[in-house]
């Protein structure tokens, strides 16, 4: 049988062929598609909706692919930015399937280096995309990124960082390694010497969103939300105020007690149903929390039990 993954030698130092699907939607996939990835000696190991679990199972399944299906619900940005604190799952190839109008769109190859595919899904095309995808992970720098990876994978972190490390001026992976490196760093070096990498990063990269929004995860970790404020105002002058950016800007706010800037930013959210469950339980806190109690019954008008359950356990009564 003639396909590029078996005619093209590169592809056979693929020695884990198990994929993981976060999706919504089981059945994401047709037989179709299903029976043509087999045929090319790949398997779904895992479809799940549970991020965690995902991400947690890489290591356990020995995948070599992660496929994000964007929904409102499981939105790709989000699933992307998930991946920048998690350097396994970040340093691992990535199909992101959406729509082809899906919002900010265009932004989602700033955070690591995922390839698209526009649903609605054919099999020529997925196949296409998975191909391309395996093919660019095959070649120059990728193949040493892979190696630290599978070192990681196979529970050597001592080795896998070193040859994370001497990555971090390849330029090709620059936006893939400097996050992974920085992560794993966490818990061994000096705060002022992961701040000092991706500062250094932040200007060699000022449009990357992947090291941008990297930075802002480190300063909230630190609690440092004015700083990350300053990161996440970089990111509206490179890109506008993009729907990415606001559960960053709200967790920011959050931890600066200003609750009334959160609620513009969950309106918008919920508005445009991205991530619509959080945007509207959040937005419910805030306006509770910011007394503003007509707004809150409006936006459960529709489920007076979780009004009433939101009500009681802020000690209202009617």
């Amino acid at each position: 049988m003639s396909n590029i993954l078996g005619s093209h030698g590169f592809f056979e130092s693929w020695q884990n062929r198990n994929i993981i699907i976060i999706t919504k939607d089981s059945e994401v996939l047709s037989d179709e598609i299903l029976d043509r990835v087999k045929r090319r000696s790949w398997s779904v190991a895992l479809i799940t909706s549970d991020v965690k679990r995902a991400f947690n199972s890489i290591k356990e399944l020995k995948a070599s692919m992660l496929i994000f299906d964007s929904s409102p619900d499981l939105p790709a940005s989000v699933l992307l930015r998930a991946q920048l604190n998690d350097p396994l799952a970040f340093a691992t190839p990535t199909l992101v399937l959406c729509d082809e109008h899906t919002p900010e769109k265009n932004h989602f190859k700033e955070i690591g280096v995922p390839e698209l595919v526009d649903k609605p899904l054919n099999p020529t095309k997925f196949i296409d995309g998975l191909e391309w995808l395996l093919r660019k992970w095959s070649t120059g720098e990728f193949v040493k990124l892979r190696e630290a990876r599978d070192l990681f994978i196979e529970n050597n972190s001592l080795a896998g960082a070193k040859k994370l490390g001497s990555l971090i001026n390849k330029v090709d992976i620059i936006p893939v390694v400097i996050p992974s490196f920085c992560y794993f760093l966490n818990d061994s070096a000096e705060n002022t010497v992961i701040e000092k990498m991706l500062l250094g990063a932040v200007k060699a990269y000022p449009r990357n969103l992947g090291i941008l929004f990297s930075t802002v995860d480190f300063y909230i970790r630190m609690a440092m939300p004015s700083m990350a404020t300053k990161l996440l105002d970089a990111i509206k002058k490179h890109h506008g105020n993009i729907m990415i950016s606001y559960p960053d800007q709200i967790q920011s706010y959050i931890l600066m007690n200003d609750l009334g800037s959160c609620i513009p930013l969950l309106e918008a959210m919920y508005t445009a149903n991205f991530m619509p469950a959080f945007s509207r339980s959040t937005l419910a806190k805030c306006y509770l929390a910011e007394g503003m109690i007509k707004k809150f019954k409006m936006l459960y008008i529709d489920q007076p039990l979780i009004s009433a359950q939101f009500q009681e356990e802020w000690g209202m009564t009617e």
